[in-house]
Parts: C-alpha cells; structure tokens; sequence
C-alpha cells in the first residue's frame, strides 16, 4: 500500500493540535470498506477537531495569567475575575469533549 501525505495529525503520536506533525504520511489501510468523500469527510473532521483543541489551548493559555492578575477583591474586579475563571473552565470542558470527539473519530477508522 501507497502512504500519502495528508495534513493533521500523526494518530499515534497524540492529537497533533499543535500542528508538529503535519504532513505526516498516512496508510490507505482505512479506505477499505469507505468510500472517497468518507474518507476525506473522516480526514477534514480530524482537522477541524484539531484546529478547534489547539484555538481552545489557545484560549486557555491565554485565560490563565488573566485569573491570577484579576485576583483581588475589589466588587467589579472580583466579578471580572469569576467570569474569565468560568471562561477559562468552560474553555477546558470544550477541549475535553472535542478530544473525546477526536478519540471517536480515530476509533472508527
């Protein structure tokens, strides 16, 4: 079998959101029993999952010092602080799910 260069992750070396290994070589091994526009549907969801976990890694890189600079306890700093802290939570809940999406994608291929 031919391996072919698809952009994305690496399966066997973690979800690849932080895009270190695209371009990695694929095997036809999954175009058994799917046919053409499955494949690149399962291969553009893959993508889109991992564009999605790195935007919300992103995010939460972003959110974290911002929690620590908004600890005081002045009444609207305090209320900032809660509401970038539940930002930064529910960012996280995201990621988790959408990392579960992309363990189901990979289990059905």
């Amino acid at each position: 079998m031919s391996p072919y260069a698809v952009d994305g992750a690496n399966p066997s070396h973690g979800t690849g959101a932080t895009g270190g290994n695209l371009g990695v070589m694929y095997s036809t091994e999954i175009a058994g029993d799917w046919a053409p526009d499955q494949i690149w549907g399962w291969y553009a969801a893959r993508r889109f999952v991992n564009d999605a976990i790195e935007a919300l890694e992103q995010a939460g890189v972003a959110l974290a010092p911002l929690v620590a600079d908004t600890d005081w306890q002045a009444k609207g700093v305090r209320k900032l602080h809660e509401t970038i802290e539940s930002m930064s939570v529910e960012g996280a809940a995201g990621e988790s799910s959408l990392r579960m999406r992309l363990w189901e994608l990979e289990a059905a291929r």
